[in-house]
């Protein structure tokens, strides 16, 4: 039971990681063109409208996008399903109206409070309508993942990204509309998307509102809200910090490594958007989820974990090869930003136990925990170790996250983790991730080689002495059908 139901897991987070990758790489490579044509200050609007966007999405869904999962694996009735995803789209529209209302009013005045001047009051609006559009196609693309319509899911976001890429060229460089074009182009296919998402799911779901399912929704879902905001404290205190103490020149050093430690989104947003419809399925299987999702645990941390290594064997040539050499000294944070996330990672995989129980306030005092004990070790490491310890402290607030949820979540379900074969792991881990910072006298292709050797010395390690003898006989298994299949197509 534990393979074929890991095996859905890693399906549905493959799929999700192609759409995530073609996202990455269409912007990566439309960089040098937007660059030519949008100014710096153009950037520096748009980044924060960005932070604008993360602080306002809670108000625009109210906490349900948390709520949706557990309410509709909550019941079998299909008809109760449908009414619980119209439901939820019925409450985001609703306060979309009434935001989108207030924010038309008092554009000017917003981008007043914001930018110190009114002319920037319609780029703030067309912000906020490109962000109503996106939270209203949650509760359809939340279906799509709950329902394992992943395939659709990845066809719509990659539809999406081809067609902003495609528009927005359009809009700045042939119309020459800049930045103003750029989220115009962000709010139409944002609407074009919602009404794609209705259609499809207007298929297999018939329209449907419920009273009782709005109120559950907003009951379960509204503490999410708060922890929203306190992840907003712990991703921005870092660069108050940085720029307080340091300056604006360390903090665009900084900026940049992190930049490059967050290449590891790339798997950990394909993995979150795959895990939460996951877990919540056994709502009423806890005990299969018990012995399952230490599974999930192990083979999260050593897939997450090999690929950070990298992070910190290679981001100094990377980081020299990529950026001017004033930037070069970022590479020291790439590896300590990237390893966060595999305690980002765990931090989710440790929740279940509190969604079964619908204890989402729970989770957002965690958080706000969490936002706490981030601000306190920025405030200890920062002026002490510059972005060094700005780093630490991330790695450290998300490391003090996954504890505490683990903590408090086994009080209302006790997973069987595999803590031995976790501990050997990172007894080989962390002694080669402090090693990455030690110069060798060597040319820097000597040195990528040597690290290769290193990597692939760890790898043989991770398969000897973490995986169990089953475990390795099964990935000998796969090895050897990818084998036959590839020696019968060459055959062929």
């Amino acid at each position: 039971m534990i393979i074929p139901e890991l095996k859905i897991l890693a399906k549905d987070s493959i799929i999700y990681g192609i759409g995530n990758i073609i996202n990455k790489f269409l912007i990566f490579l439309l960089l040098p063109l937007f660059t030519a044509y949008l100014k710096p200050e153009d950037y520096g609007i748009l980044s924060i409208l960005g932070l604008m966007n993360v602080f306002l999405s809670a108000l625009f869904h109210l906490g349900t996008g948390s709520s949706l999962g557990i309410l509709f694996f909550d019941k079998e009735d299909n008809k109760i399903k449908a009414q619980i995803i119209w439901s939820d789209f019925i409450i985001i529209l609703i306060m979309s109206a009434i935001l989108l209302s207030v924010i038309y009013i008092f554009n000017n005045n917003l981008s007043s409070l914001i930018y110190d001047t009114p002319k920037y009051g319609s780029l703030v609006f067309l912000s906020m309508l490109n962000l109503a559009f996106t939270n209203l196609q949650v509760p359809f693309s939340g279906y799509a993942r709950m329902t394992n319509k992943s395939k659709i899911y990845m066809v719509i976001s990659v539809i999406t990204t081809i067609s902003t890429s495609g528009l927005s060229i359009y809009f700045i460089v042939f119309l020459g509309k800049g930045i103003k074009g750029l989220l115009e182009v962000n709010a139409i296919v944002s609407l074009v998307m919602l009404i794609l998402w209705i259609i499809v799911v207007f298929r297999y779901l018939k329209p449907g509102f419920s009273i009782e399912s709005a109120k559950k929704l907003l009951v379960v879902g509204y503490p999410a809200i708060f922890g929203s905001f306190a992840f907003l404290f712990i991703e921005m205190s870092d660069r108050i910090f940085i720029k307080s103490y340091l300056g604006l020149s360390e903090l665009g050093i900084y900026s940049i490594g992190y930049s490059f430690g967050l290449g590891i989104l790339i798997l950990i947003d394909a993995f979150s958007l795959s895990w939460p419809t996951y877990f919540v399925k056994f709502g009423k299987k806890r005990d299969e989820a018990a012995a399952l999702f230490g599974y999930v645990l192990k083979y999260f941390i050593i897939i997450i974990g090999v690929v950070v290594l990298n992070f910190f064997l290679f981001a100094k040539p990377v980081v020299y090869l990529f950026t001017a050499l004033e930037y070069h000294s970022a590479f020291i944070v790439v590896g300590i930003i990237a390893s966060s996330y595999i305690f980002r990672g765990a931090y989710l995989i440790f929740l279940p136990g509190i969604y079964f129980e619908k204890k989402l306030h729970i989770q957002s005092i965690i958080e706000w925990t969490a936002a706490l004990i981030n601000i306190g070790l920025n405030f200890i490491l920062t002026p002490k170790f510059g972005i060094v310890g700005a780093a630490l402290s991330t790695l450290l607030t998300f490391i003090s996250i996954s504890i505490i949820t683990f903590i408090v979540s086994r009080k209302y379900m006790v997973v069987s983790h595999k803590w031995k074969s976790i501990i050997i792991f990172f007894a080989g881990f962390i002694p080669l991730c402090l090693l990455s910072y030690i110069n060798l006298p060597l040319t820097i292709v000597m040195e990528i080689i040597f690290k290769i050797i290193v990597l692939v010395m760890f790898i043989a390690y991770t398969f000897y002495f973490v995986l169990t003898i089953d475990e390795r006989n099964y990935c000998r298994t796969i090895l050897s059908n990818l084998k036959s299949k590839y020696l019968l197509h060459e055959k062929k």
